[in-house]
């Protein structure tokens, strides 16, 4: 379930995690994109001394096993001539923001370090709350990222080119006999003393008693997944659609058609189908996951969090071989995207919140097609009110 961000305060509130420091931003008052800090200090002992601030970006990741991470956003270098000395943070601290999910939470610490002039230097550790404001936006962002795909395989069949179906029929076979091969292995595995097992033994990571037919049963469902990912690539193959060469999404404010990005055509006649573009938010993280034979494995999610349609078209008809551009007219919705998500935030290329966008042809019977455009150029300001 997506919520509503807070509106940004001015100045930004700034919770502490120690009484004798205080850090409080603010908006600069002639340019909105930039940040103004004012540092306090209640101890003496402290006015005079050297310090820094470094501003980090740190991703958490909430679910079991969870990896965290953190990318330093910038380091401020100065000296406490007073009780309250005010500076510029980086850069890259305007344009960064919190962020509480349901996977990671993103936060921006305050890291300062005092010179105290002993073996060991004064640390504490702020944390900055940099919320966005932002509009509601559809709750379900999986299904509105990928709706329910009802096809008919025979129509997928008849649709594709005569020597990807016979690779179908290939993949098809080859699939059923490995999940029935592996499967058989585990119904031996299951009645057997341990010492004659073929591949899977009847003990689990943390020594308890596991059953090798469920352990195959798993294994035959992943060859099974994975030969179909190889098929519907196949089925795919009824339709060529691509983008133009140097495709971006524009910046706030300008205007963007789809027949002039969108180019492609089927190999066979198309009706009451729908053309799309959907952009949405994901939270990205990692986390490690113990097997059977307790070993470490890091995967990796990206999971939708907040997404909009930015353009919807039903087509009646579209012609074999008719170029698809003409009967997409209109333009993309650009304000929704900027006004409802959020720029990206990564501290790594596995961490954080990105943003992605795709055009989407949704055919009743056939696979649907899905064309990823690029996500450069974006800029952060054009994401704020």
């Amino acid at each position: 379930m997506v919520t509503n961000a807070v509106p940004v305060p001015c100045p930004l509130a700034t919770r502490m995690s120690d009484t004798s420091l205080r850090l409080d931003l603010s908006r600069d008052a002639q340019d909105a994109q930039r940040l103004r800090a004012r540092l306090r200090v209640s101890r003496p002992d402290w006015i005079g001394r050297a310090a820094s601030v470094d501003f980090v970006l740190r991703v958490v990741v909430s679910r079991g096993g969870g990896i965290d991470r953190e990318s330093n956003l910038g380091r401020v270098d100065l000296r406490l001539h007073a009780a309250e000395v005010e500076f510029m943070p980086p850069a890259a601290v305007a344009t960064a923001y919190s962020h509480r999910g349901r996977d990671i939470d993103c936060r921006i610490e305050a890291r300062v370090r005092i010179d105290d002039a002993v073996v060991f230097d004064s640390r504490r550790s702020l944390v900055c709350d940099l919320p966005l404001a932002r509009t509601a936006v559809e709750a379900d962002a999986p299904r509105q990222v990928d709706p329910p795909d009802q096809f008919r395989l025979r129509d997928n069949l008849r649709a594709i080119a005569p020597w990807r179906r016979a690779v179908v029929y290939l993949l098809l076979a080859l699939g059923a006999l490995m999940a029935g091969a592996n499967a058989l292995i585990g119904m031996h595995d299951q009645f057997v003393p341990d010492g004659a097992v073929l591949l899977y033994d009847h003990v689990g990571s943390k020594g308890k008693s596991e059953s090798p037919l469920l352990k195959a049963l798993l294994g035959s469902g992943g060859v099974g997944l994975g030969a179909w990912l190889a098929i519907r690539a196949q089925l795919r193959r009824y339709m060529r659609l691509s983008l133009r060469p140097g495709t971006r999404l524009p910046r706030r404010g300008e205007r963007l058609h789809l027949q002039d990005i969108l180019r492609g055509s089927a190999r066979v006649p198309l009706d009451d189908f729908r053309v799309r573009v959907v952009a949405w938010n994901e939270e990205c993280g990692q986390y490690r996951e113990r097997d059977s034979k307790n070993r470490q494995t890091t995967r990796s999610f990206r999971t939708p969090c907040r997404a909009v349609v930015l353009y919807d078209r039903r087509i009646d008809f579209l012609p074999a071989g008719a170029p698809v551009e003409r009967y997409v007219a209109g333009e993309l919705d650009l304000e929704r995207l900027y006004s409802a998500l959020l720029p990206p935030l990564l501290a790594g290329p596995s961490h954080g919140i990105n943003l992605r966008w795709e055009v989407q042809l949704l055919h009743p019977t056939l696979i649907d097609q899905e064309l990823e455009g690029p996500g450069e150029g974006l800029v952060a300001a054009d994401f704020r009110r």
